[in-house]
């Protein structure tokens, strides 16, 4: 400010006119504009020596009086005011930019804490024996069925309660009708009857009693009273072993009835199991794939951001090798221009050369021309020593 408050009145008065009308004709010319100048710059001078700070030697972001100054513009960018909205808006786009990179790790997180559920299935199928059982069928391993060592044991069961019911027969003749429909209620779809069961018995009862002899008179009736109790003892006793072999025949064939539809059961009770296996073994078979469905898109994720990171990682190789490249071209122009430099400086260098050498024949031919000249005149020297001794030795001859 000093150095241009000097140069502005070094120029009012020293400004080339001829004469002292010129002279003063040029400054009134610029009288006004030169004092506003030189007042604008006294002005800043002093605002500056206001902010001017001694202790630490830096400005004051405070203007103390900011109404000399006209311009406020230089005031505002002086004093930091524009700076401010600026960094407002830096701290909120950091914000915001780090609230995205928290919400994309929490993100990244939870599909990384959804990788480790199969552990928990396997256990389930080595814990529940109908998978494991499914499981062994699929891979063509024999499994031994439960129900029919089951059934086979029943069956031994009810054969061994057979034979303890032919020991007591005595037993089973007594309460004869109510065992036939005890028999009959237990078994389910017998193709006998109990109507049909008892009717054939008292035809069979009827029969027999048919086959006896009647006798009307008294007097024979009397006269044969021994030989009728015998007959009547001898049918009782046949009619009571036909009915013993009757109810073997009817039990053996409700024992057989009773076996068939005990097997009945057994496949029913299979079918259900089987269908039960069949329905779990579905639902493992979804679940199965329903995980292996979630691994694969999980692994298809891990995939995607592989590739993902492989792009990335391929553009800034080709940027770095598109900097390469034009770094080597600029390399290659480089080489070629210091190429023509050198044979450029070869050929200058060559020609300095051929100077040189010139120079040197020269100034050897100068030199041989001396050392002849330097050999006449030292044989002319000699000749005057000689020459001077002479004289030397008969001063009076001369």
């Amino acid at each position: 400010m000093n150095r241009n408050f000097r140069r502005m009145l070094t120029i009012i008065e020293d400004s080339n006119a001829v004469s002292f009308a010129k002279k003063f004709e040029m400054y009134d010319q610029s009288r006004q504009e030169l004092i506003n100048l030189v007042d604008k710059c006294y002005r800043i001078h002093c605002l500056l020596a206001e902010r001017y700070n001694h202790e630490t030697g830096e400005l004051l972001n405070s203007i103390p009086n900011s109404g000399l100054i006209s311009s406020q513009g230089a005031s505002n960018v002086s004093s930091g005011k524009i700076s401010l909205p600026l960094l407002s808006k830096l701290h909120s786009s950091k914000q915001s930019n780090a609230h995205v990179s928290s919400v994309g790790s929490r993100q990244l997180k939870r599909g990384v804490s959804s990788i480790g559920n199969n552990n928990h299935f396997r256990g389930q199928i080595s814990k529940n024996p109908a998978i494991r059982m499914m499981v062994l069928a699929l891979t063509n391993k024999p499994v031994r069925d439960s129900s029919s060592s089951n059934f086979s044991n029943y069956y031994s069961d009810t054969q061994s309660d057979g034979g303890d019911d032919d020991d007591e027969e005595e037993e089973l003749e007594a309460e004869l009708r109510d065992m036939i429909v005890k028999l009959y209620i237990q078994l389910e779809g017998d193709r006998v009857d109990k109507a049909l069961l008892e009717e054939k018995l008292d035809l069979n009862v009827l029969g027999l009693q048919s086959q006896q002899p009647v006798i009307s008179d008294d007097s024979y009736t009397q006269s044969n009273d021994d030989d009728g109790e015998e007959l009547q003892h001898e049918g009782t006793d046949e009619l009571e072993a036909e009915l013993r072999d009757m109810i073997e025949k009817l039990y053996i064939e409700m024992e057989g009835d009773r076996v068939v539809s005990m097997v009945q059961g057994g496949i029913l009770r299979y079918e259900d199991n089987a269908h039960d296996d069949d329905e779990e073994f579905r639902q493992v078979r979804e679940s199965i794939s329903s995980n292996v469905d979630k691994a694969l898109l999980e692994e298809n994720l891990e995939l995607q951001a592989k590739i993902c990171r492989l792009l990335k990682d391929i553009s800034s190789l080709e940027e770095y090798n598109d900097e390469s490249y034009e770094r080597c071209e600029l390399l290659d122009e480089a080489l070629s221009q210091a190429r023509l430099e050198r044979v450029a400086a070869e050929i200058l260098f060559a020609s300095e050369v051929e100077q040189l050498k010139s120079s040197i024949v020269k100034k050897n031919n100068d030199v041989e021309e001396l050392n002849k000249i330097l050999e006449a005149v030292a044989a002319e020297r000699d000749q005057l020593k000689a020459r001077v001794a002479m004289l030397d030795a008969d001063p009076y001859k001369s």
